[in-house]
């Protein structure tokens, strides 16, 4: 997920027509990505792991609300109904943004910095499109389940912490499963085989566990 950059909040705080009453995904994921420790997880989980920011965040979203698991039917749900959108148009515009930094001649610097400005505006802009899809795929999903009772006991800390981090492990294990299925056997995948990156990864899921859990209080 792109950074917003100071002011640009305002231009995306307006709730998707369609959502239900439920906590926004994309406020959801503004406050957290603001988490100290956050955008380094998330970068990690890109380029290091090859995942989708937008689809860990709402791994999170999903799995601090508890009325759904976030399990392998879900997650391939999500996978296909984003998958085009997020390779055709947010990649593209992520790969222009970082084709643009260090400039581009014959232009001079700051004309080639203003108009990465604006590209990555729209690079925000497209990620919450591609939000305002997971969160949709998540209504009609939902309303096939049994909804939770409203009178249960709110859960512990710990129930959300452990539901957290499941939902977590659960994205990170399928996807070289959902990559090779799209770009052949040969895809890179998530690779925490040894102890160094093990440990790496611990840290920022750490961090995102704790910045879901403050995100919901």
């Amino acid at each position: 997920m792109t950074a917003p950059q100071s002011g640009d909040h305002g231009m995306f705080d307006q709730k998707p027509a369609g959502v239900s009453a439920r906590p926004d995904l994309w406020s959801f994921s503004l406050s957290i990505y603001q988490s100290e420790g956050v955008p380094e997880a998330c970068l990690y989980l890109q380029d290091e792991l090859g995942g989708d920011v937008n689809i860990l965040l709402f791994c999170l979203w999903v799995s601090a609300q508890g009325d759904v698991p976030v399990d392998t039917e879900l997650l391939a749900l999500a996978h296909d109904r984003v998958h085009a959108w997020r390779n055709r148009v947010v990649e593209t515009l992520r790969q222009l943004r970082r084709d643009l930094k260090g400039g581009v001649s014959p232009l001079e610097q700051e004309r080639v910095e203003a108009f990465r400005d604006r590209v990555k505006i729209l690079e925000l802009a497209a990620e919450r499109e591609q939000q305002v899809a997971l969160a949709a795929m998540y209504e009609e999903h939902s309303e096939l389940l049994e909804a939770p009772s409203p009178h249960e006991t709110p859960p512990s800390q710990e129930v959300v912490e452990e539901r957290l981090a499941m939902g977590i492990d659960r994205y990170v294990e399928t996807l070289t499963h959902l990559s090779s299925r799209d770009r052949g056997s040969s895809a890179q995948g998530a690779d925490l085989s040894n102890e160094s990156g093990v440990g790496v990864w611990k840290m920022h899921r750490r961090a995102l566990i704790t910045a879901a859990i403050a995100s919901t209080d």
